[in-house]
């Protein structure tokens, strides 16, 4: 396993454009694409593996879900190619079945992530090749072997089928969304372009009998991209021209390629591509060179030369930087096109395996994550370091502090800062607003316009900082008493609805949380009964509770120990246990909107000393923090709420137009903020 390891490393000589994140993930041919939900987290789709694979870009987290040994979904018992290729809709992401008998829809949530299977009535391999979310709400399957279009509808989970295709094999091979919101089949064996007409659930061929100007084998086109004139463009497997669908007239023709590729009998010669500049680029497979169409003149060409390698490649994501990173498969490197050069550059250097990787995606930096097809780990392509770099400067301006190695010193001061500088605010909830979880929404809220936010937001976008200054950090899923706020009597939450941290560090990992009104100003010790005192005076301790099946943040009130949150303890000394992301809490911030927190305005924000709080119409002022002198002020306007958010928060009025003052809300109900 060491030596295993050690290959599955970036060695320094290679620079840092390329970095490993995750665990080691055994096995062959494991998943086969990914959907990208909304928090930008990424759900692996599996082909033989047993368990759904979970990427957290934001804080290098790579998970599995499921149950280890899985559950078969073939008919003739064999677990391999499940399903290819994933579509996410709201929280949840479906698999589309290519051997499998089922669709996977998976549903992450903060505790227990539900994994299901839809059955599907169309026995055989090789069904569909990937699908699509249509504007009318529907996904459609595109039909390879299968002889229907599938259609899934995720508000029911209904499956469905239409169209009479024929048992042919092989006939088509990638779909893409046009700007008429129809979905267009790239021919592949089949000889015409499906074209999925979205809005009435039927199919049609459309465009001539197709060639492939001698494609080998009948083998045409292997999937294709919607360019910037509407068109969809089809990338040549065997054959020796471009396929170009105007999306908007129905027109089907072909752009002869400039040359022919020697290598490999111009067979498999590109797999996928990326569009930038005006131009649709293919990235090479077995090919050696780069092919370009250009879109406005309606001309093709090829340029970059490449080492002689079948299956180079697959797949192309644009970066932060405005490259374009080819996806590696058997290369033992990554490679960059730059569109406005049209230079091609190998960086780098991979383990040599073969089909390594099966699709890329952009982070919120523009990174790029690929994910392990029979490649051992997850591999990041820091394509966006500029926008990273950026990030973390502009978070620690607002703090009021440089870089560090990660330390426990400089993780205790960078909590302070946080509670010094950067409020708990339920202001977009009392307006209404749609929470978004998303990394660059939560950029734009706490650094652009200097706001503060709810627990998810806060913890979320710090744990992100965290991880980028090297701090290992996953988010903790807990529960809170269930006081009058939530309409409970005091007994604990049985969903975790609230979002804290744990940090790892070398002495040991940490409870960190921004999050709440009053949490800890500094980093408190995950070990049972360790009583820790923060710079503020105050003493916590983390305990176990429930028969030890929950551990729970205590503090020390009046010299009693009084409970704060609770989380399940195979999640607090499991620190490579799942943890969940952002966008796990989207139901839960939902909620909140319907509950009195949604309802009544609560802001606040901590010093060493004080305590300032504003509570419906109620400004409260409390110095010095402990057994101090609690100042309150009736603030009998909305303008006057707003002017004292501006004043004491930073909150410009700008930012509150709209806000009025409720009084159905018991602010005894939000002491423990």
């Amino acid at each position: 396993m060491s030596s295993l390891a050690d290959a599955w490393c970036i060695d320094a000589s290679d620079g840092d454009d390329l970095q490993f994140i995750g665990p080691l993930l055994l096995g062959q041919t494991k998943w086969l694409g990914a959907a990208m939900m909304r928090d930008g987290s990424l759900v692996g789709v599996p082909g033989h593996a047993r368990q759904v694979l979970r990427v957290d870009p934001r804080l290098h987290r790579v998970t599995l879900l499921g149950r280890s040994r899985g559950q078969d979904v073939n008919r003739n018992g064999r677990n391999v190619f499940k399903w290819l290729r994933g579509v996410s809709v709201g929280d949840k992401a479906y698999g589309i079945p290519m051997h499998g008998d089922a669709v996977l829809k998976v549903t992450p949530r903060v505790h227990i992530s539900k994994i299901e299977l839809l059955d599907v009535e169309a026995p055989g391999d090789f069904k569909w090749h990937g699908g699509q979310l249509a504007p009318n709400g529907f996904i459609y399957g595109v039909p390879c072997y299968a002889s229907r279009v599938l259609r899934i509808d995720p508000r029911t989970d209904e499956v469905s089928y239409f169209g009479d295709l024929g048992d042919a094999k092989a006939k088509w091979y990638g779909g893409i969304l046009g700007p008429d919101g129809n979905m267009y089949c790239m021919p592949f064996a089949a000889t015409r372009v499906l074209r999925v007409v979205t809005a009435e659930d039927r199919c049609e061929l459309i465009g001539p009998e197709l060639t492939g100007g001698g494609a080998h084998g009948g083998y045409k086109y292997h999937g294709g991209l919607l360019g910037p004139d509407n068109c969809v463009y089809g990338f040549p497997m065997n054959a020796k021209t471009v396929l170009r669908v105007n999306c908007l007239t129905g027109d089907v023709c072909e752009l002869p390629l400039p040359e022919d590729e020697p290598f490999n009998g111009g067979k498999y010669k590109w797999g996928g591509g990326c569009v930038a500049n005006g131009c649709v680029y293919g990235v090479p497979s077995d090919s050696c060179r780069v092919l370009k169409i250009d879109c406005r003149r309606g001309t093709v060409s090829l340029f970059g030369r490449l080492p002689k390698q079948k299956n180079k490649f697959q797949g192309g994501v644009l970066g932060g930087d405005g490259g374009i990173w080819c996806v590696p498969c058997d290369a033992a490197y990554a490679c960059r096109i730059d569109p406005v050069t049209d230079e091609v550059a190998i960086v780098g250097t991979l383990p040599s395996q073969h089909d390594k990787y099966q699709g890329g995606y952009a982070d919120g930096d523009g990174n790029v994550i690929c994910i392990p097809e029979c490649g051992r780990r997850v591999l990041k392509i820091r394509s966006g370091r500029g926008h990273e770099d950026a990030f973390v400067d502009a978070y620690l301006a607002r703090l009021g502090l440089g870089r560090e190695a990660p330390s426990l010193t400089y993780l205790a001061r960078l909590v302070e800062h946080h509670l010094e500088r950067i409020p708990f605010e339920n202001v977009e909830l009392v307006l209404g607003g749609t929470p978004d979880l998303s990394s660059r929404a939560l950029r734009a809220k706490l650094l652009d316009r200097r706001r503060g936010g709810h627990c998810v937001e806060l913890n979320g976008l710090f744990s992100e900082l965290l991880a980028k200054l090297g701090f290992a950090v996953r988010l903790l899923a807990c529960r809170v008493l269930a006081g009058p706020e939530r309409g409970g009597t005091g007994a604990w939450r049985a969903v975790p609805s609230h979002a804290a941290m744990a940090v790892r560090l070398d002495d040991g990992d940490h409870f960190v949380d921004v999050g709440l009104g009053e949490p800890p100003l500094g980093p408190i010790p995950l070990v049972l009964g360790t009583a820790a005192t923060t710079p503020d005076g105050l003493v916590h301790q983390i305990t176990e509770v429930e028969g030890g099946n929950d551990w729970e943040l205590q503090w020390l009130l009046d010299g009693a120990w009084a409970p704060r949150l609770r989380w399940r303890r195979a999640d607090g000394p499991r620190f490579d246990h799942h943890a969940p992301s952002c966008g796990d809490f989207y139901a839960e911030t939902e909620r909140w909107r319907r509950q009195p927190l949604g309802r009544k305005l609560v802001v606040c924000k901590l010093t060493r000393t004080t305590k300032t709080s504003v509570v419906g119409a109620k400004l409260r002022i409390t110095t010095p923090r402990v057994g101090g002198t609690v100042t309150v002020t009736e603030l009998r306007t909305a303008d006057a709420v707003r002017d004292a958010l501006e004043a004491h928060f930073g909150i410009v009025c700008a930012e509150t137009e709209g806000l009025v003052l409720r009084g159905d809300c018991d602010e005894e109900a939000y002491e423990h903020l």
